[in-house]
């Protein structure tokens, strides 16, 4: 990396977890934990916000090297920032967009125990992610339909995680090109907040066993073509075509912002 610069917020001295935002390539993440709906969603939720500025050359990223590879350097240099300034080691949700996203989920790859939830949008680049149900965290993958270059590569990505059968999400964004979406942020936002009272860490961040991590008996499940409600059974007959929510009440905004 060529620049590694990290920006924290935190409306309270002991926030409970946090929210680390992740800009597109080379992008810097400061304007994003300064944007008010950000702030306003980290205060009702007790979280402290996060987000990187790291750049790498356009070969390093192309290579799968470079910042976007949690384990070559980038990943501990933000989990010493956020133990650095919060005193301890919190539990994480991710968001990134398009290099971001790539980055996100090398973080949740490299360390799927401390991250709660996150959410991949619009990707450039996938790698075969080391996907197990026992500890992989659920979270969203998402891109614009006019986003052609990412599109097909992202749906192929959801379906080898719900073929390995995790708890994933897929949201596909109508007319949107490979830009931040505002409608895929709120559900984002409520999306994080469900997975926020599942894992109950306002009181207390704790180590969840695997049975307990892949648990999905609260959530519900939908046609990712229909967005009707399916069964248990019908999930495990066709998994690709299944997509988590963790709150049947998040239905309804997965339908409005979902383009099948």
């Amino acid at each position: 990396m060529t620049r590694a610069d990290v920006y924290t917020w935190a409306a309270q001295v002991r926030p409970q977890a946090v929210l680390v935002l992740c800009p597109g390539f080379n992008g810097d993440g400061e304007t994003l934990i300064r944007q008010p709906a950000w702030q306003t969603f980290a205060r009702a939720n007790h979280l402290a916000l996060c987000s990187i500025s790291f750049v790498s050359s356009e070969a390093e990223v192309r290579a799968l090297r470079g910042y976007i590879h949690a384990q070559r350097g980038s990943g501990d240099l933000l989990l010493k920032s956020i133990q650095l300034a919060y005193g301890r080691d919190l539990p994480i949700l991710i968001y990134g967009f398009s290099c971001g996203a790539r980055f996100a989920v090398s973080i949740v790859d490299w360390k799927p125990a401390r991250v709660l939830g996150w959410c991949a949008y619009s990707a450039s680049w996938w790698e075969e992610p080391h996907f197990s149900a026992h500890t992989f965290p659920p979270g969203i993958v998402a891109c614009g339909e006019e986003d052609a270059v990412n599109y097909g590569t992202s749906t192929t990505f959801f379906a080898k995680g719900r073929a390995a059968g995790l708890p994933w999400t897929w949201v596909s964004l109508a007319h949107m090109g490979h830009a931040w979406s505002e409608p895929l942020n709120q559900f984002v936002r409520a999306y994080f907040a469900a997975i926020l009272r599942r894992t109950n860490t306002l009181s207390g961040f704790r180590r969840e066993d695997a049975e307990s991590k892949r648990n999905v008996s609260a959530g519900t499940w939908r046609d990712v073509d229909t967005k009707a409600e399916i069964s248990p059974r019908q999930v495990l007959d066709q998994p690709v075509l299944a997509s988590w929510l963790p709150e049947p009440s998040l239905a309804s905004l997965w339908c409005a912002v979902h383009s099948p």
